[in-house]
């Protein structure tokens, strides 16, 4: 785990490297947080930590429970509500975007749709999930409107927190996640927005419903694995 340094706050650097861990999965969705520990391996005192797990809390990243803090495990219910905001968000936000884009940007698009698919011939699912933030981020990013990439940016790391996990546990295939990709920059480069918020409304939906399915599976696992 990444060490403190001097420079910045200790509670902000710890609150980055303990969201850091909880949306690579190094910090598993479920696993108990000891304030304690997490200082012992930060290399700080307890105090910054703490401070760290209220932000962190208020982003809903972990949750207090009877027994104590722990990393959000996310149910089906939570996931649907979380989806459901996001469709409306970043769907809005690419419709803004087909606006702005540059020559450069949609070639920042076909580059990320490239590396995806090399990546998944790969086996490299890590990288994968890379390539498709960066797709996504270019294109929320280019909506002009920081509070609505804020609200998209809180949604989005909430859905990392199972995401991640599963997706790389269960290999998510291709699918046609790539050639939706593909359609949505056509449309920006043609600058129709209409369309492309209803490409990415679509998008995101079925997004949504490969994530509750590998949820579902990843949960039945569990259920399984503790009999």
């Amino acid at each position: 785990m990444k060490k403190i340094e001097k420079k910045m706050p200790y509670h902000l650097q710890a609150y980055e490297i303990l969201k850091q861990q909880i949306l690579s999965g190094a910090l598993a969705p479920g696993e108990k947080i000891s304030d304690n520990k997490l200082a012992q391996e930060i290399g700080v005192s307890r105090s910054p930590v703490r401070e760290a797990l209220r932000m962190l809390e208020q982003d809903e990243l972990i949750i207090s429970t009877d027994s104590g803090l722990m990393v959000n495990p996310l149910d089906p219910d939570r996931l649907r509500e979380i989806y459901q905001c996001r469709i409306a968000l970043e769907s809005y936000a690419a419709g803004l975007a087909a606006a702005n884009i540059t020559d450069k940007q949609v070639k920042t698009l076909e580059n990320s749709i490239a590396q995806s698919r090399a990546f998944h011939k790969a086996g490299e699912y890590d990288k994968v999930q890379k390539a498709n933030a960066i797709f996504h981020n270019t294109v929320i990013n280019l909506c002009g409107n920081s509070s609505l990439i804020k609200l998209i940016d809180r949604y989005s790391a909430l859905i990392n927190l199972t995401k991640t996990e599963i997706f790389e546990k269960l290999r998510r295939g291709e699918e046609p996640y790539l050639s939706e990709h593909e359609e949505m920059v056509k449309a920006l480069q043609e600058h129709d927005s209409a369309l492309v918020e209803s490409l990415m409304r679509k998008h995101i939906h079925g997004d949504y419903l490969t994530h509750l399915s590998l949820l579902k599976q990843r949960l039945d696992n569990d259920v399984k694995e503790g009999e």
